[in-house]
């Protein structure tokens, strides 16, 4: 729904690595291949010894499209929107259930090693252009429950024109509402920016933010500018889930990071 622009993110712990794919699929390579979700799971081999295997994923929501009942390649193709019932077969083979245009739902599969390949025990993908594997692996876990949410505070328009915020009846706002303004289930987000109304060219600024996460495996970063790509204005980390946390100025976009191995 809002994913941009391919990211890896990684903590720094543990086992270097080249920019190189090993030579074998990752099917041949990798054990306890799974589908969680819209995430490609394994346990892939680092090459450090013969029993060393990190855990890693692959968003595929990011990579892959579905065009008339057919999965196919392509940066930000949102294939879970229309496709249902998706499983991995045959260790690397991605089956679904999707729509085509008729509203009726046809089985389709598409070779996820066609883009996907085991980088020393990280599963990358490099529909992008060769990837940058990271020099290290994540300690943190990929958790059971990927859902996520923020809860706006302190809430005022914003928009490149500065007339266009005169008719929008935005107050002065209230610190973390109860209710969360955004939730999503599995989805990271590169820069994910909230419009009001949704055609139009107004946004929230926001002065607090909550985070809630049940399997702390985000960092959420916030940022000034609707690109998400100027210096951070603050963020929350595990720790500080569930507090109301006051900026020091106004923000418009953030980014939701997977802590865990994870190629968004």
């Amino acid at each position: 729904m809002f994913l941009s622009t391919a990211i890896v993110s990684f903590a720094s712990f543990g086992i270097l690595v080249d920019g190189a794919p090993t030579k074998a699929g990752f099917s041949q390579e990798c054990t306890d291949i799974t589908l969680k979700d819209d995430w490609l799971v394994a346990n892939c081999p680092t090459g450090e010894d013969d029993t060393t295997r990190i855990q890693s994923s692959v968003y595929l929501s990011s990579k892959i499209t579905n065009s008339e009942a057919y999965l196919g390649w392509k940066m930000d193709g949102a294939y879970a929107n229309s496709c249902s019932k998706c499983q991995i077969i045959n260790g690397a083979t991605l089956n679904c259930m999707c729509n085509h245009s008729w509203n009726a739902k046809e089985n389709t599969t598409l070779n996820l090693e066609e883009h996907i390949s085991n980088y020393n025990g990280h599963l990358l993908s490099d529909l992008a252009g060769p990837p940058s594997p990271p020099s290290s692996s994540s300690p943190t876990p990929m958790p059971a429950d990927l859902s996520w949410a923020l809860h706006y505070g302190n809430v005022s328009c914003y928009s490149p024109t500065s007339d266009r915020c005169k008719d929008i009846p935005f107050g002065p706002g209230k610190t973390c509402q109860a209710s969360p303004s955004v939730t999503s289930k599995t989805t990271p987000s590169t820069c994910f920016t909230f419009r009001v109304p949704i055609a139009g060219e107004i946004w929230e600024n926001f002065q607090s933010m909550k985070a809630t996460s049940p399997g702390k495996g985000y960092e959420f970063v916030f940022y000034d500018d609707l690109q998400c790509t100027g210096e951070p204005i603050s963020s929350i980390k595990p720790e500080e889930l569930g507090v109301c946390k006051e900026f020091p100025k106004l923000g418009v976009g953030v980014k939701v990071k997977p802590l865990w191995n994870a190629d968004v």
